[in-house]
């Protein structure tokens, strides 16, 4: 499997980026890197962050490009009835990416009781807010919350989601246009619980998204090792999104 997409991808106008990613320069790391799809996908952690994906829009529209870019951004999910991106910007990106796991930030909603247990039924209750809105394309890094480490372990969240609720939700968002990204990293302890949901969206038609969530230019491209992890979690080509289809939806 050639991997020539990578749909998250950061520029140089998200805070936590790093300044060498430029257009030019992402696009030179994914030349070398075989690459021919880039989703750009900067940070909307709140609605006067629009300026970001609408400046990379900008760009994009008014360069020429030796490979695809897709200017598009990643919107927190600020709790299960508020999203950080408004429809009139969602409508002009090429594609919207959320973010419904922000929870290290001060302005997104957690839960009032801070275990395994409440976590997962908060994230289950913000991908149907997710689905109610209606403008998603990618949920981004699904499920397996890092940022949480610090008060509790992410792999025990993983363990209290209840498989029925999150198939549940898969079979109807599926039809919404939302696919689930995965990324490096996903087929290690959480490899079972992944294997799964893979298995719950080619059932259900759900695509799978492919991306590095790149804050530098050096992850722009794939880890070696991320084809063995594609393998494990028994990805296959047709489960993959076309980038081709967000720009139709």
């Amino acid at each position: 499997m050639r991997l020539e997409i990578n749909m998250h991808v950061h520029t140089f106008r998200s805070a936590c980026a790093k300044a060498e990613m430029t257009l030019q320069a992402i696009q030179k790391r994914a030349e070398e890197s075989g690459i021919r799809f880039i989703g750009l996908s900067d940070h909307v952690d709140l609605p006067g962050d629009v300026w970001r994906p609408l400046g990379t829009l900008e760009e994009v529209s008014s360069g020429k490009w030796d490979i695809n870019f897709l200017a598009g951004c990643e919107a927190t999910v600020i709790s299960p009835r508020k999203m950080a991106l408004d429809a009139q910007t969602a409508e002009r990106l090429d594609f919207v990416m959320v973010s419904a796991n922000h929870y290290h930030l001060s302005h997104v909603e957690n839960p009032a009781v801070r275990t395994p247990e409440e976590y997962a039924k908060h994230y289950m209750s913000m991908l149907w807010g997710v689905t109610r809105w209606g403008r998603a394309a990618i949920v981004a890094h699904p499920f397996l919350h890092g940022k949480l480490g610090k008060i509790l372990d992410p792999y025990e969240v993983i363990q209290a989601y209840d498989l029925d609720e999150v198939e549940r939700w898969i079979a109807e968002s599926a039809g919404n246009g939302i696919s689930l990204e995965m990324r490096p990293g996903y087929a290690g302890k959480a490899a079972p619980f992944f294997r799964e949901i893979v298995k719950m969206c080619r059932h259900h038609g759900m695509k799978l998204s492919l991306g590095t969530d790149a804050h530098r230019l050096r992850e722009v491209s794939y880890p070696d090792s991320f084809i063995d992890e594609i393998r494990q979690l028994d990805i296959r080509i047709s489960d993959i999104i076309d980038p081709g289809d967000l720009l139709d939806r």
